[in-house]
């Protein structure tokens, strides 16, 4: 009996080491838009563990607060809270453009991102909505 007993513990150690490393590596959670259009505001919210520093990229480029661009409202906002035993990170703009659109993700080990799709409006000229 004692044996089924260790049996069973180290089964249940492993289960809780294999949610762990999912949750602190892969298990990021994101919410917010998908699709967007040229001018309108989006935002990506994505939750960390207490143990992940935030960082986020679009393609796999850095995107951090000293990242400006020509129009004010393209620019990144960035924020972040602590709640629950998890950090809540959210990266918003008042503006979308098409460069906006692509992959995110508010860690470089996460392997599952945000897309966010901006749809361009084809009466606009391509010059309206460069970021």
């Amino acid at each position: 009996m004692d044996f089924l007993r260790n049996y069973f513990i180290v089964l249940l150690i492993l289960f809780v080491s294999v949610f762990h490393i999912k949750f602190t590596l892969g298990g990021n959670i994101y919410e917010g838009n998908s699709t967007v259009k040229v001018g309108e505001p989006f935002s990506i919210v994505c939750r960390l563990s207490l143990a992940e520093a935030v960082h986020w990229q679009r393609n796999n480029v850095p995107i951090g607060r000293e990242t400006k661009f020509e129009n004010p409202r393209h620019s990144y906002n960035l924020d972040e809270r602590e709640e629950n035993n998890a950090v809540f990170a959210r990266l918003s703009v008042s503006a979308a453009a098409p460069g906006h659109a692509g992959a995110y993700r508010c860690h470089p080990h996460h392997t599952q991102p945000h897309h966010l799709y901006v749809e361009q409006d084809i009466t606009e000229t391509p010059e309206e909505g460069k970021i």
